[in-house]
């Protein structure tokens, strides 16, 4: 017999009775924090290589469904990342992070997932396996539901 749970994992998606990702986004801050700490006992010249190809695709993956999330659930991501910048440039603590992001070419993780999720929505428009998507007129969504196309 299945038993209720407030949350599970699928896929790598922790999923809550709420859909508010707040299990998820955790535990990918969890996880980029640790490669972090890797991260500090390499050369400085590959660190930034290191964070585009190891840490930064933990803190975009679901972000198709994340980006639904609410703005304070982003910021524990924007955190961890602006560790991970400080961490590259071998910056102090009170260097703004507006300075680290076009030195090290990223930009927020928020317009990131929100850049994915948008990218990921128009590429299921276009699929002809998906026609479904089109069939139900916007007004049919609840009232906090958008689409990615419209968060940007």
């Amino acid at each position: 017999m299945l038993q209720k749970s407030a949350n599970t994992k699928y896929l790598g998606v922790f999923l809550d009775n709420k859909l508010k990702w707040i299990d998820h986004i955790n535990t990918t801050v969890e996880k980029t924090n640790k490669r972090l700490g890797l991260m500090k006992s390499l050369a400085g010249a590959m660190l930034g290589s290191t964070y585009n190809t190891h840490v930064k695709p933990i803190m975009k993956y679901a972000s198709e469904v994340i980006d639904t999330t609410n703005k304070g659930n982003l910021n524990h991501l924007e955190t961890a990342q602006n560790n991970a910048l400080g961490l590259i440039c071998g910056a102090v603590e009170d260097t703004p992070v507006t300075a680290l992001q076009p030195y090290t070419e990223n930009l927020l993780t928020s317009l990131e997932i929100q850049k994915q999720a948008a990218a990921s929505f128009i590429k299921l428009q276009a699929s002809s396996k998906t026609s479904w998507i089109n069939q139900h007129p916007p007004h049919q969504t609840l009232k906090i539901q958008t689409t990615p196309i419209n968060n940007c």
